[in-house]
């Protein structure tokens, strides 16, 4: 009996043993299966980056050898993903399994490209290969809703922009990429048409990457049952197209869209003209052909592809030629936070000796720079730059550039010397006069997008050698029916053309913005650069501002130091500088109002390296000594502070040195200030009219304003006080010492009953009297803001204490009030020590 139960012991023993045994043999056997299925789909659709990818993770976890890893990188493409599954699939189960997993986590998207054969999914995984040369946007797991877009957006260049918007967007809704498209309540309808905006490198194509991706895989829009995205610059070799070849050309062998599908039209401003609703043929045939921008409009109209859910991403300045009224929900894609510039300069920077550090603090200085580098394109940018920068100069004399550009001229300075391993340096000087050739002409047509036949007409030939200059800084994007080109960033393409333009300018006898055209004769550099800087002051002329930034910082003393060897023509010693200075120093005295033109010259004084205005200015805003001091030229230097300067982010001091005109010139600079100081003045009722202006704007940025001793009564209180109802910043109101009244009182009450922004308001000596404070009572019976409120010293009476007591039992959100020197009597202080029984918020009662 005992031998049978040993028997069974031994006979289960075995059993399972070989059972395990099986069980490891089939999953070894599983995983060589799936290795066998998808070998040739890997061989195919694996790409250098995907592999490398790979690689680099196996040898992390010890499963590749450092030698393995470099006889495969000798090996061609395809051979060497065929090489890699047969070396791993000899290692067993542990580094199969792992093999699987990096495979099916490829940041390349390269598990789907395996398993999908559908044409329609193979043209969207086409859509979002990876980019190497774009750093990664971790901030695009949700967007922006936004009503609309701001006067800066439609009316500044991408810097100016970022220049002026640091201080954010008040009171935007931040929507996850999961809902972009969805309804935003049950009873709401999903929008048709949604427009993404972001400036040049925010990142839009790259967000709809991760949107087709995550489509693809089922994380987002199940609902949606076809996607079709296509970007815009594929449609500018065509004349004349129709509705159904649009859609054939985004998804081959398809002419009409299933229910339930969307059309992404990535890159509206990438289209070689712009929309024009005004003047468009309308039309409802699918077959019809129409021009590229034609066709886009009637789309967008609803004329055509009704039933079609259209997802459009541009630059604000393409999105603002569509009707506010067509867009059903608009979006826009956040920067970069510190935090995050912060941790993408550690994954860029190789950090040695503190350079992470260095470059930090020099951004943390240059409240312009750290602007750029929330777009993370230009943070990559200047990251390079920085880095290099304190790499090549000698370690007792390390100076960080601080203009644009000196950054683009120590960034193209890196990548001409990383280039020369590759190519000989003569070859890559004349490199960079054919792409500044190019750069000037893409700019001068208001293009970003270049063709094969572009490169070649400025002596560029196609294909691009891999690691050469050209392939650095130029990007190459394919489709099934053409190739294309970009600069990696739209500042390099205005960098380049100022490069050129700076040199031609030298030897040209005709106007060079001409293109070939008829113009008066234009002998020397400075009749160039004064017909530059005269095209930069018009009215459309405001795309090629940073150009002229650029073509000024090529006038400085280190731009030329750094940019030696690098240019296809040796520079000559000149005195080109002082005279253009004279130039511009003349205009902006000349100049009777500060418009965004004068503000750029002043800019352009900065790039050339002459700060002495700018630092007088500086010094005394700090002083507070403007006082009398502000002539156009000051003014013009001031606004630029208002929009660049750390300080004045903090705070900007205006007390004593301004009238009615010089803040109907401020303006629009004003707006953009956070913390405004405007004291003892002299302000009358109708400066409160130009501020209220700016208070109602959508571009307002003003969270604190203090407009004490000035000589503001009712009536400009009664306009703040209708500007306050549409407000969203303004969380502090300084108005002391004014005379407002008892009217002026009740308007602002009128105001404060539904406040939902402001936290204090002083109103110490203002006259408003008992009947004042019986208004401001009634209104905090009902506001649920306000923090603290200063109403002493105007005569207030124990009627007025009384009022005040009463509205302190029902408002249990104010923490300090501020009532001494008034006249309240036994009665009015009996009346506020029986309120505040009921009361449970109140800290500070004086």
């Amino acid at each position: 009996m005992q031998q049978s139960r040993d028997a069974s012991r031994h006979c289960s023993a075995h059993t399972h043993t070989h059972c395990l045994h099986d069980r490891n043999y089939l999953s070894l056997l599983w995983l060589g299966l799936w290795i066998l299925r998808y070998r040739r789909q890997l061989a195919s659709s694996a790409c250098p980056e995907s592999l490398h990818e790979i690689m680099t993770k196996l040898q992390d976890l010890q499963l590749l050898a450092a030698d393995e890893v470099k006889c495969l990188q000798e090996l061609p493409l395809p051979k060497r993903a065929e090489a890699l599954m047969d070396t791993v699939g000899g290692k067993g189960r542990m580094p199969l399994q792992a093999f699987q997993h990096c495979i099916e986590n490829s940041r390349t998207c390269l598990y789907l490209r395996m398993r999908h054969y559908d044409p329609l999914v193979r043209k969207h995984l086409d859509n979002v290969q990876y980019d190497d040369q774009q750093p990664p946007l971790s901030q695009l797991s949700s967007v922006l809703m936004v009503e609309g877009l701001k006067d800066a957006q439609i009316q500044e260049h991408d810097v100016g922009q970022l220049e002026l918007e640091q201080a954010g967007r008040a009171g935007s809704k931040s929507l996850p990429l999961e809902k972009m498209l969805m309804p935003l309540s049950r009873v709401s309808l999903p929008p048709r048409i949604t427009l993404t905006v972001g400036v040049a490198g925010a990142g839009k194509s790259t967000l709809v990457r991760l949107f087709v991706e995550k489509w693809t895989r089922g994380k987002l829009c199940t609902e949606i049952k076809s996607v079709l995205s296509l970007k815009l610059w594929e449609l500018n070799i065509h004349d004349r197209l129709s509705a159904e070849k649009l859609v054939r050309i985004a998804c081959p062998g398809t002419t009409t869209l299933p229910p339930s599908s969307l059309l992404i039209l990535d890159g509206l401003d990438e289209l070689r003209a712009p929309l024009d609703f005004s003047d468009c043929v309308g039309s409802i045939d699918p077959q019809k052909e129409l021009s590229p921008e034609c066709l886009i409009t009637n789309i967008l109209r609803g004329n055509l592809l009704p039933d079609v859910t259209v997802w459009v991403t541009s630059r604000p300045g393409a999105a603002a030629k569509i009707p506010g009224g067509l867009v059903d929900r608009m979006t826009e894609i956040s920067g970069l936070g510190s935090n995050d510039i912060k941790d993408l300069l550690d994954q860029l920077i190789h950090d040695t000796n503190g350079t992470l550090e260095r470059i930090w603090d020099h951004l943390q200085c240059h409240r312009a720079l750290k602007a750029l580098c929330s777009v993370p394109t230009l943070c990559h940018i200047i990251g390079l730059s920085l880095e290099f920068t304190l790499h090549a100069q000698d370690s007792t004399n390390q100076h960080l550039p601080d203009t644009l550009s000196a950054i683009f001229s120590w960034y193209l300075k890196a990548q001409f010397c990383d280039a020369e391993r590759i190519e000989q340096p003569a070859n890559a000087r004349r490199m960079v006069g054919n792409l500044g050739k190019l750069a000037f002409q893409g700019l001068l047509r208001k293009r970003t997008v270049f063709y094969e036949s572009d490169l070649k007409s400025c002596g560029i030939e196609t294909p691009v050698l891999p690691g050469s200059l050209c392939s650095r800084l130029l990007i190459s994007q394919h489709s099934p029916s053409c190739s294309s080109f970009a600069f990696s960033h739209l500042l390099l393409q205005e960098f380049l053309a100022a490069v050129h333009y700076h040199s031609a300018a030298k030897r040209a006898i005709f106007d060079l913005f001409a293109d070939g055209g008829v113009s008066w004769p234009k002998l020397g550099f400075l009749n160039h650069y004064k017909s530059a800087t005269q095209r930069v002051l018009q009215a459309d002329g405001v795309q090629l501002s940073i150009f002229l930034r650029f073509l000024s910082g090529l006038l400085s003393p280190q731009v030329p130091r750094v940019l030696a060897g690098c240019l296809p023509s040796k520079e000559e010693p000149s005195n080109h500088r002082g005279l253009a200075i004279d130039h511009l120093q003349s205009l902006l005295s000349a100049g009777k109002t500060i418009s965004g033109g004068m503000v750029n010259l002043v800019c352009c004084l900065y790039e050339m390296g002459h700060t002495e205005l700018i630092s007088a200015v500086d010094e005394a805003l700090k002083t507070g000594t403007l006082k009398g001091q502000l002539t156009p030229l000051t003014s013009s230097a001031l606004a630029y502070l208002l929009r660049v300067s750390g300080s004045c982010s903090q705070e900007t001091n205006l007390n004593q040195c301004l009238n009615y005109g010089l803040v109907q010139n401020f303006l629009p600079q004003l707006q953009y200030c956070t913390n405004l100081r405007m004291e003892n003045n002299n302000f009358k009722d109708d400066v409160m009219e130009l501020l209220a202006t700016i208070l109602r704007a959508k571009d307002c940025a003003i969270q604190k304003i203090s407009l004490a001793e000035n000589q503001l009564g009712n009536r400009g209180i009664k306009v703040l006080g209708k500007a306050l109802m549409v407000n969203r910043t303004l969380s502090s109101l300084d108005l002391h010492s004014n005379i407002i009244g008892p009217n002026g009182a009740r308007s602002l009450a009128e105001y404060l009953r539904n406040n939902q922004v402001l936290l204090i308001l002083d109103l110490q000596n203002n006259r408003i009297k008992s009947e004042g404070a019986e208004h401001l009572a009634q209104s905090l019976r009902k506001n649920r803001k306000l923090k603290a409120l200063n109403i002493k010293k105007n005569g207030i009476e124990a009627a007025g204490a009384e009022s005040l007591a009463s509205s302190l039992k029902e408002n249990q959100v104010l923490q300090e009030l501020w009532l001494s020197s008034n006249s309240l009597g036994d009665q009015g202080a009996a009346a506020l020590a029986e309120a505040l029984t009921a009361n449970s918020s109140l800290i500070t009662l004086e």
